[in-house]
């Protein structure tokens, strides 16, 4: 796998000990580490462009296709609120924590506000790829044969945060331990139909059968990445 020279990869090796924090991860030496991500690939846009022969699929940083469907272990969650404004080469949204962040600066969430936050999320997480797949040279963890390599993915459609951000709030009680989800989750992609379009989002579900993660597997996981927090 190539290295970009814009969102450098990091390889970690199992000899690292890594922790995950809402703002990325970072080695024993204390250094952050650039995480590659995860995006689906819709019907407009660069990406579509780019991978015309895959659209409705997850590709790992902007090279390697995963399919429309990934089974992940989540490490971590940060929800935000982000700036709605009209699409422009170079500019980029306001970012808040939190809504009440978003109303200081005289922004709300209100359909007919002028100046206009949605909410947003990033995810952390271990994404499953086969043991001999190129991918499976990042991964810190190996388990049940498959290799779980670090990566996060920004949710910012509506259709992926009610997909993915709802879902993850709605298994918070009693289902993690830590920041890290005690269950295997599936990640897939999906055709949504409107009155006169289609489009893609995302989706998060539990594994089932056989999901649940084992106290070895949890041991190992939270060892790895001792900082948990979602």
């Amino acid at each position: 796998m190539s290295k970009k020279d814009n969102n450098e990869v990091t390889k970690i090796e199992n000899n690292e000990v890594a922790v995950v924090s809402s703002s990325g991860m970072t080695n024993a030496a204390g250094m952050e580490i650039a995480l590659p991500e995860v995006k689906l690939i819709g019907k407009t846009g660069r990406l579509s462009s780019d991978f015309s022969d895959n659209l409705g699929e997850f590709v790992y940083d902007e090279e390697e296709i995963l399919g429309k469907e990934v089974n992940i272990i989540l490490v971590g969650y940060q929800p935000s609120y982000e700036e709605v404004i009209e699409f422009e080469p170079g500019v980029f949204p306001k970012t808040f924590a939190t809504l009440n962040d978003a109303a200081k600066e005289g922004y709300s969430d209100d359909y007919h506000a002028e100046l206009k936050v949605k909410p947003v999320g990033t995810i952390e997480f271990l994404i499953e790829v086969h043991a001999d797949s190129d991918l499976a040279d990042y991964a810190p963890i190996e388990i049940d044969g498959n290799a779980y390599v670090p990566t996060k993915m920004k949710i910012v459609s509506k259709t992926s945060f009610d997909g993915v951000c709802a879902v993850i709030d709605s298994l918070r009680i009693g289902a993690l331990s830590k920041g890290l989800h005690t269950r295997r989750l599936k990640l897939e992609a999906k055709l949504v139909k409107g009155k006169s379009n289609s489009w893609f989002g995302a989706k998060l579900s539990l594994v089932k059968p056989g999901g649940k993660l084992s106290d070895e597997v949890k041991g190992e996981i939270e060892a790895l990445f001792p900082n948990l927090a979602v």
